[in-house]
């Protein structure tokens, strides 16, 4: 809840390596918090001056708009080697398009991206742990207007 000090720690973290295109999606995160047009200004940036054709720099591709969500999961296959890393580069994605949808404000698709990035049970990746927790703050959000159960609209309780 204080986004100014999360934008400050985001830029060391990717000035530290600005090829990671990890960091520049959690600093433009952080900064979206502040200034959307200004985060995605830098996000742009940022993939112009260290983009390259990893497969990982298309999930930034994704959040400016080069690129949609189905040509995301194409390049998610190009050059895995194992399982494991297949397993791993489908938790990073899911999560981030669990963000993507999030912001678009398509909750229910939001949702079940993030319970796909756990599915694939890559505990040691932070993105697991944060679709854990976007999928916690979701809970205790309220439902929006309209998506309540049957019963409860009419004003009676929703069978169990």
């Amino acid at each position: 809840n204080r986004p100014a000090l999360s934008v400050s720690d985001m830029k060391r973290f990717y000035d530290a390596q600005p090829e990671d295109p990890y960091r520049a999606l959690w600093f433009y995160l952080a900064e979206r918090k502040l200034d959307e047009s200004t985060a995605m200004s830098h996000l742009r940036d940022h993939l112009n001056k260290q983009g390259d054709d990893a497969w990982n720099w298309d999930l930034v591709r994704l959040y400016t708009g080069q690129i949609n969500a189905t040509q995301l999961m194409g390049s998610v296959v190009k050059g895995v080697k194992d399982n494991r890393e297949l397993a791993e580069r489908l938790c990073e994605t899911y999560f981030y398009l669990g963000k993507f949808e999030l912001f678009k404000g398509n909750r229910k698709e939001a949702i079940s991206y993030f319970k796909l990035a756990l599915a694939n049970n890559v505990y040691d990746f932070i993105e697991h742990r944060y679709a854990l927790l976007e999928l916690e703050l979701m809970a205790r959000k309220s439902p929006p207007p309209g998506s309540q159960p049957q019963g409860e609209q009419s004003g009676k309780p929703a069978a169990l």
